[in-house]
């Protein structure tokens, strides 16, 4: 059975408020166009996350009322009407300013949830600088889902896999902490999600990680065929804190990015598009039933006194 909605997502009273060197409404500004013309964003604003909210209500009304849950795939059968509505209700901006519903599902929780969780780790970073900082991304080839199956995914059982691997190449003789948070994109040209992790890791876990690529479901496969991934573990010194390690522990939804061949070799388009419905309806329905410990793995550090903080002797535990 799905959580009640009062203990879906994460209460946000359980992270003090970021202090200014860690808060990223005042370190992550918005970036002019370099020579690409690609520009960067900063710290979403209030009237943007209640414009997206809305988007999503529209979704999930729509849905609901039958306008898009038929798809040229097959569609989900284990969400209802009733869902669907239940869970508009709870994006509806509250009355008198009050706190968002606690749900991953709305752009208003993530935002105050980015503040505190990021900030957290901010802190916890600059708090020990002698460790060096690892972003790593990891993309499985069998983590590659139909999007009519998004439903039966239960996002902890990844992450439990990805412990297994680290466990079997040493972790408990390794030193360090690491922050590992599922996230996914959609195709809709093949009609699948890839899964994959982001992760922010200390000491010897890097070179743990990276023994990983010895493993089959790591290695890159056929160029040409569909789900090819250039890189499966791609591993990246901290540089810009506040904007990649809000990128990488923090995303505030789930891209859609097309897929093709060029030159017979398989690509995922670089821009980053909202998920079309009626996947879109589905993917917010799944994602409001998801807690912290589903989308997240803590390992060698841990959430206490209303921050993170190392657990000490982490090189002893798994």
């Amino acid at each position: 059975m799905p959580q009640s909605s009062t203990d879906r997502a994460f209460r946000l009273g359980r992270l003090y408020y970021p202090q200014y060197p860690y808060n990223l409404q005042h370190q992550l500004k918005a970036e002019a166009a370099d020579d690409t013309g690609q520009g960067k964003g900063g710290f979403e604003r209030q009237r943007a996350v209640r414009l997206e909210d809305r988007e999503r209500r529209e979704a999930l009304l729509s849905w609901a009322d039958g306008t898009l849950r038929l798809s040229a795939q097959r569609p989900v059968k284990h969400y209802t009407a009733h869902d669907a509505r239940e869970l508009a209700m709870r994006l509806k901006r509250p009355a008198r300013g009050g706190p968002p519903a606690q749900t991953f599902a709305s752009a208003a929780y993530m935002r105050r949830f980015r503040l505190r969780f990021v900030g957290a780790v901010l802190r916890l970073i600059r708090e020990n600088p002698t460790a060096e900082v690892g972003l790593v991304t990891i993309i499985p080839r069998d983590w590659r889902i139909r999007g009519r199956d998004l439903p039966t995914i239960k996002p902890k059982q990844y992450l439990e896999r990805f412990r297994q691997q680290l466990v079997r190449a040493g972790l408990k003789e390794a030193d360090g902490w690491l922050i590992a948070f599922l996230h996914g994109d959609y195709d809709p040209s093949h009609d699948t999600y890839q899964l994959h992790l982001h992760v922010v890791a200390t000491g010897g876990l890097v070179p743990l990680i990276r023994q990983l690529n010895a493993l089959p479901v790591y290695r890159r496969g056929d160029p040409t065929a569909s789900g090819f991934v250039r890189q499966p573990i791609r591993v990246l010194r901290l540089k810009d804190p506040e904007r990649r390690v809000s990128y990488y522990l923090g995303q505030a939804f789930w891209p859609s990015k097309p897929s093709y061949v060029q030159d017979g070799v398989w690509r995922r388009h670089p821009r980053r598009q909202r998920i079309p419905n009626p996947r879109l309806a589905e993917w917010l329905m799944w994602i409001d039933r998801q807690s912290f410990s589903d989308l997240l793995m803590l390992r060698g550090c841990r959430l206490g006194d209303g921050t993170l903080m190392l657990q000490r002797n982490a090189s002893r535990t798994a």
